[in-house]
C-alpha cells in the first residue's frame, strides 16, 4: 500500500477524487485548475486506487503549468483535497480502508500528487489555501445582565435568585485562545456529519464508530471543543460550565491515534473533571479567584488512574465555589471565577445542582463523554438529578482523595457522572485504586461489566422512599422496571437530626485544606489556611 512509503520523501501530499465524499469533505479543497495556475513546476501523478471496472491502478501521468494533463479530471468536477496534518495522513484509521467495500461512499479513482520542488512555493500555496476558508473567531465581551438578574429576582427557588451571571475575574476568551488555529480552519460540515454518532451515545458505541473508521480520537476531541466553543461563546446559550480547557488535548488525542492500541473502553475518550481535582499542567481553582494561579505540577491520584487507562482530560469544570462551603446563601453553582452555572434543560429556569454543577451541566449538554464530580454530602447526587444523569458517590476510600481540594477527609470522595449506568461503571473501574497517601483508601473490586449486561432482573428489588412516590417521573420509572421484571419495595424513611454535622465539616476543613495546600498546591500560593482565604 502507498501508506508504507516514507512520508519524508514528499514535500506535500494531495488527494484527488472525482467528487466530494463524506469521509474527506472536511479537507481543504481547491479546483485542480486553480491549483495548476499557482504552480510553476510539473506535478507527477500516480493513480493508486480504482474501481474494479476500470484498470487505473499504477497509471502515471504529468500535469504541466499550461493546464494540459493526461486525463480530463475537471470533466467530473474533480476537486483537489489537501490534508493539512501530515501525521494524520499516515496514522488515520481511515487510510488503509479508504477504498474498502464497506465504506459509505464511492470513488472511481484516487490520486497522490507529490512535489519535489521549492518549499517556498509550497508554503505560498498553503497560505493561499488557508486564507480562503478561515472561520471568524468569536470574541466575548461581558454584557449588561441587569435585566436577567431582575427577571430571576422573584424565582420560587430562593437559590436561583441570582446576584451575577458572568465572571468578573476571568476572561472567557482566554479559555479558547490555545485553539484559535484549529477553530479557524475547522470544517463545520464534518462536525455536523458526525454529530448523530456522538451526541447522547454511550462510550461503547463511540468506540465502535471509531473502530469502524467513521472518525478518530482527534476528530472526537475537536468535535467536543467546537461544541463547547459554540455554546459557551454565545450570549443566548452559554452555560458557564467550563473554567479551563487542556491546551494539549489535540496533541494528546493525535498521539493515541498514532499509537492505535485501544486496550480498554476509556482509551481516547475525552473526560471533563471538576476544578477541585488536580490535573498536571492546569490550574486547580475550586472556583475561587484567590486560587486562579494555582498551576499544578502533579496529578491527583484519581486523575493519574484515568490517564493510565489513556482517558483524555479535556478540561476543568465550574463548581459552587469551595464546594459550596464558604458561601451558604450564594446561588448553587456559582463561583467567582466561573460565574453562574446554568442548566441546559432550562437556563435560569431550573437549578444546575451543586457543588459539582459544571460536571452535571457539561454532560447534559454533550460537552464530553463523561465527567468527574466530587461530593461531601449531595454534591454528585444533586447535579446528577437536576441534569438527568447517572451519578455515583462511591464508598469513601474506594477512590483516592489525594490531590483534591477538600472539605472533609472523612466524607469527601470523587465519583463518575455519566448519561447511563454502564458508562458510570466503566468510569468507576478506571478511577479506583489503593493510595497509601489516603488514610481511608482500600483496594476496591471492579464492577463486573459482563454481569451488568446479563443479570437476571427477577433477582433485583429496588427500594423506593415513600417521599418520592408522588413524583410522576418516579412512577414512570417504576412501571418501566416492572416491565423488565424488577420489583420494588416501598419504605418509610426515618428522620434523623444532625445538629453537629456543620461543626464536623468546619473542624475537618481547618485541618484538611492546609494539608492540601502544603502537599498538592502550587508552591507560590500565598494562602495557607482557612483564615487566609476568608
Amino acid at each position: 500500500p502507498v501508506w508504507s512509503r516514507n512520508d519524508s520523501n514528499y514535500d506535500a501530499l494531495f488527494y484527488l477524487a472525482n467528487w466530494p465524499t463524506p469521509r474527506i469533505s472536511h479537507w481543504k479543497n481547491l479546483l485542480v485548475s486553480r491549483a495548476i495556475e499557482n504552480m510553476s513546476y510539473c506535478i507527477g501523478v500516480n493513480i493508486v486506487g480504482s474501481d474494479p471496472e476500470n484498470n487505473y491502478n499504477g497509471y502515471s501521468c504529468i500535469i504541466n503549468p499550461n493546464g494540459e494533463h493526461c486525463i480530463d479530471m475537471t470533466e467530473d468536477e474533480t476537486v483537489i483535497y489537501y490534508q493539512l496534518n501530515k501525521s494524520k495522513i499516515n496514522n488515520s484509521r481511515n487510510s488503509l480502508n479508504f477504498l474498502d467495500d464497506k465504506d459509505d461512499f464511492t470513488l472511481k479513482f484516487w490520486f497522490i500528487i507529490y512535489f519535489r520542488y521549492m518549499r517556498k512555493l509550497i508554503l505560498s500555496f498553503l497560505i493561499l489555501i488557508l486564507s480562503c476558508s478561515d472561520n471568524p473567531i468569536i470574541v466575548w465581551e461581558n454584557y449588561d445582565e441587569s435585566q436577567e438578574i431582575e427577571d430571576n429576582s422573584n424565582h420560587e427557588i430562593s437559590r436561583m435568585r441570582y446576584k451575577r451571571l458572568q465572571s468578573l475575574t476571568k476572561d472567557r476568551n482566554e479559555i479558547f485562545k490555545p485553539f484559535h488555529d484549529f477553530l479557524k480552519s475547522y470544517d463545520i460540515s464534518f462536525h455536523n456529519s458526525i454529530k448523530d454518532l456522538i451526541i447522547n451515545e454511550d462510550i461503547s458505541s463511540i468506540q465502535s464508530h471509531i473502530l469502524e473508521g467513521k472518525f478518530n480520537y482527534e476528530d472526537l476531541v475537536k468535535f467536543y471543543l467546537y461544541r463547547i466553543y459554540k455554546f459557551e461563546m454565545d450570549e443566548e446559550l452559554y452555560l458557564n460550565s467550563i473554567i479551563s480547557l487542556n491546551p494539549e488535548i489535540i496533541n494528546e488525542a493525535r498521539e493515541l491515534d498514532k499509537l492505535n492500541k485501544p486496550d480498554n473502553l476509556l482509551y481516547g475518550i475525552p473526560i471533563l473533571v471538576k476544578d477541585n481535582i488536580n490535573v498536571e499542567g492546569m490550574v486547580t481553582s475550586a472556583g475561587a479567584s484567590v486560587f486562579k494561579d494555582n498551576l499544578i505540577e502533579n496529578n491527583a491520584r484519581v486523575t493519574e488512574n484515568l490517564k493510565n487507562n489513556n482517558a483524555l482530560i479535556l478540561g476543568k469544570l465550574n463548581m459552587s465555589e469551595w464546594a459550596y462551603y464558604f458561601c451558604r446563601p450564594c446561588p448553587v453553582g456559582y463561583s467567582s471565577l466561573g460565574g453562574q452555572t446554568l442548566n441546559p434543560y432550562g437556563r435560569k429556569v431550573f437549578e444546575s445542582g451543586g457543588s459539582s454543577s459544571g460536571s452535571g451541566v457539561s454532560i447534559a449538554a454533550n460537552f464530553a463523554a463523561a465527567s468527574i464530580g466530587s461530593e461531601t454530602s449531595g454534591s454528585i447526587l444533586s447535579p446528577s438529578s437536576k441534569n438527568s444523569l447517572v451519578g455515583l458517590k462511591p464508598t469513601i476510600g474506594s477512590i483516592s482523595r489525594s490531590g483534591i481540594v477538600p472539605i472533609s477527609s472523612f466524607f469527601d470522595t470523587s465519583g463518575p457522572m455519566t448519561i447511563n449506568v454502564y458508562d458510570n461503571a466503566i468510569l468507576y473501574n478506571s478511577m479506583i485504586g489503593f493510595d497509601d497517601k489516603d488514610e481511608l483508601s482500600y483496594k476496591a473490586e471492579k464492577i463486573d461489566l459482563e454481569e451488568m449486561k446479563s443479570f437476571d432482573p427477577r433477582n433485583i428489588v429496588v427500594g423506593i422512599s415513600s417521599n418520592v412516590l408522588k413524583d410522576s417521573l418516579i412512577s414512570i420509572a417504576l412501571d418501566d422496571l416492572k416491565i423488565s421484571g424488577i420489583s420494588n419495595a416501598i419504605y418509610e424513611p426515618e428522620k434523623y437530626s444532625l445538629p453537629s454535622f456543620r461543626s464536623i465539616l468546619t473542624s475537618d476543613m481547618k485541618r484538611d485544606l492546609p494539608k492540601y495546600i502544603s502537599d498538592y498546591s502550587n508552591k507560590d500560593i500565598q494562602f495557607y489556611n482557612v483564615t487566609d482565604i476568608v
